[in-house]
């Protein structure tokens, strides 16, 4: 009888070591190394497609820009990491600006992630997912936190949608496909302003991102002070 506690102790520390790996596979943890929080600005060239992992668990998006379309449509996840999901490749609607900071760091301070076989920084947590604005025209949006700076360049046409209650949201990204005009809810408005000299936007921490029927995305609100 002496070793039926030693037999339940051994039982129990296996139980937890494989309790342990189970919520670190749900929680969605990549292969590879993770840096939190470091004084490194990340180096994100532009002109390509943006490309962004979800890791839903811990509500956290990754970005790179080192992938090819067709090498990140082929890519898929292992199953180890079976809560993380691919955003579809998104072509810049904005000429510069960048991040800040990494959500939870100090300024000029970044979380990075090296993992299947490249770097991606964090750039948005998620605070809230999947609001649908208007079922009838397909307008949805997510609530985030980030510190993103917008710059347009002269000549630039910018696209802005409002909303019912005078909130601006100024397009920033659209799909890789060629798209049409979308579909808007009653009292919504989209506006084209040509830039003649360059304009330059502080988001929020909290940002709502819409996307419209045709997945082109918006985001704001834009301050009052921002004159187009």
């Amino acid at each position: 009888m002496a070793r039926l506690p030693r037999i339940l102790a051994a039982s129990a520390v296996l139980l937890g070591t494989l309790a342990a790996a189970f919520s670190f596979a749900i929680a969605g943890d990549g292969p590879g190394i993770r840096e939190d929080c470091v004084a490194r600005a990340p180096k994100l060239t532009r002109g390509g497609p943006a490309f962004e992992l979800f890791d839903l668990p811990r509500r956290e998006v990754w970005l790179t820009r080192d992938w090819t379309e067709a090498g990140f449509a082929a890519f898929k996840f292992p199953l180890a990491q079976t809560l993380w999901r691919k955003n579809d490749p998104r072509i810049s609607q904005v000429d510069g600006g960048g991040f800040a900071a990494s959500p939870g760091c100090m300024p000029g301070h970044y979380s990075y992630l090296t993992a299947y076989g490249r770097t991606f920084v964090h750039v948005v947590r998620f605070i809230e997912f999947g609001t649908v604005y208007d079922r009838e025209s397909g307008l949805r949006g997510v609530r985030l936190e980030k510190h993103h700076r917008l710059r347009y360049a002269p000549g630039r046409t910018v696209r802005v949608l409002t909303g019912p209650d005078g909130t601006r949201y100024v397009g920033v990204s659209l799909p890789t496909r060629a798209i049409g005009d979308p579909a808007l809810p009653r009292d919504w408005n989209l506006t084209t302003h040509r830039l003649e000299r360059p304009l330059e936007i502080d988001l929020p921490r909290e940002v709502t991102v819409l996307r419209t029927d045709t997945e082109e995305s918006f985001q704001g609100p834009v301050p009052a002070t921002v004159r187009l």
